[in-house]
């Protein structure tokens, strides 16, 4: 996919499992075969690329979308892994998710501003979201709010938010045909 040669993870892929996995267990009445599963995924975000998705930083670690792809900061795949990270630690209490979580977390909240253009959001660096996309790392954001209360998180959702709304601003550029 995308120019990678398999084999290769997602930390998209895996925090979406890690999160499907906790309701799982949640909606089973707490089958713990599921967090048992969940615990195996977390070693995707424990080792760097190729073989892994973590990439340390001076803050704690960033987890890539893709593990082929190290220089590539795509953020709604980073705050989804983030997602799926927090509910399985919160859900389990299990260390090394909290931990991985809390790396992650780190880097995201520096990270996040970076992403806002102050009249949209960006897929990755130098590269504007899609409405799509918008709507999609509005809502990431949305949840990391709704789960940690970070200032950062819900500022930045409200400001993805806000620029839904907003009318573009026209200028006349000629008065000639």
């Amino acid at each position: 996919f995308d120019g990678g040669s398999p084999p290769w993870a997602s930390a998209m892929a895996q925090g979406t499992g890690l999160e499907a996995l906790t309701r799982a267990y949640e909606a089973s009445g707490h089958d713990a075969t599921y967090l048992q599963l969940a615990h195996k995924a977390l070693g995707l975000f424990t080792v760097a690329p190729p073989g892994g998705v973590r990439v340390a930083t001076s803050l704690g670690a960033r987890y890539l979308q893709y593990s082929f792809a190290p220089g590539v900061d795509i953020i709604n795949a980073f705050l989804q892994s983030l997602i799926g990270l927090y509910d399985y630690g919160h859900v389990s209490g299990d260390p090394l998710a909290l931990r991985l979580f809390a790396a992650g977390n780190a880097e995201a909240e520096a990270e996040v501003p970076h992403f806002d253009t102050g009249a949209w959001s960006l897929y990755q660096p130098g590269v504007e979201d899609s409405l799509d996309y918008h709507v999609l790392v509005t809502g990431f954001l949305d949840e990391l709010c709704a789960r940690t209360q970070a200032p950062v998180y819900c500022t930045t959702a409200q400001h993805f938010h806000t620029y839904l709304k907003t009318p573009p601003a026209m200028a006349l550029l000629t008065t000639s045909i």
